[in-house]
């Protein structure tokens, strides 16, 4: 709409964005968070984190041996995760709310459930891939965050949450992970009362 305003001169169209923005930005309607670079909400999201953890009170006991006296020895350890055949893959991946925020990489939910017919098989390879090898790719573990105002003072950190949209390719591993662990964990009665709310449909 802009570059028809202009009359398709490049210049004129940036001008016009230019004092669009101002307007928007001045309206209240937009804010530029120039206050903070992109580093400085980086750190402060990570030292909150940080502080979070560090004021957990240390375990009297260690996870992995309670976990482990819980445990018959036959069911010791989730020794391979069941492979995905393409059909379950592609209702899984139809499954996916049809976002279009893109990840780091510029894929959405939505265009890879339009894509997913035509590369459903070679997905499927890659997903079994790693369950069969139970490595889950460094590139998939990169997220794009943006920092999202909550309340109170705009120039303040404090006054931001972060929100990270992960590669949709690690989505579909983790979909296609999720049922195998809940199955394992609810034949070996690792939910507690205290969990059922985190279960899908209620009580386990």
């Amino acid at each position: 709409m802009v570059a028809r305003q202009s009359g398709g001169d490049t210049k004129s169209a940036a001008r016009a964005i230019s004092f669009l923005e101002a307007r928007l930005v001045a309206g209240g309607s937009m804010r530029k968070l120039e206050f903070a670079s992109p580093d400085a909400f980086n750190d402060f999201f990570i030292e909150s984190v940080n502080s979070i953890v560090g004021e957990l009170p240390t375990a009297a006991a260690d996870p992995a041996e309670l976990l482990a006296a819980r445990v018959p020895a036959v069911h010791a350890r989730l020794s391979f995760f069941r492979p995905i055949t393409s059909l379950a893959l592609r209702k899984i991946v139809k499954s996916f709310k049809p976002s279009k925020s893109p990840d780091v990489y510029g894929m959405s939910a939505f265009m890879l459930r339009e894509v997913i017919e035509e590369i459903v098989d070679p997905l499927a390879v890659a997903v079994n891939d790693c369950l069969r090898t139970a490595i889950f790719p460094d590139f998939l573990k990169t997220s794009r965050t943006t920092p999202v105002y909550k309340k109170g003072d705009h120039q303040s950190l404090n006054s931001y949450r972060p929100i990270s949209i992960t590669p949709i390719f690690g989505k579909v591993v983790e979909a296609v992970i999720k049922p195998q662990l809940e199955d394992f964990f609810e034949r070996n009665t690792f939910f507690q009362t205290c969990n059922s709310v985190f279960a899908e449909g209620g009580l386990l």
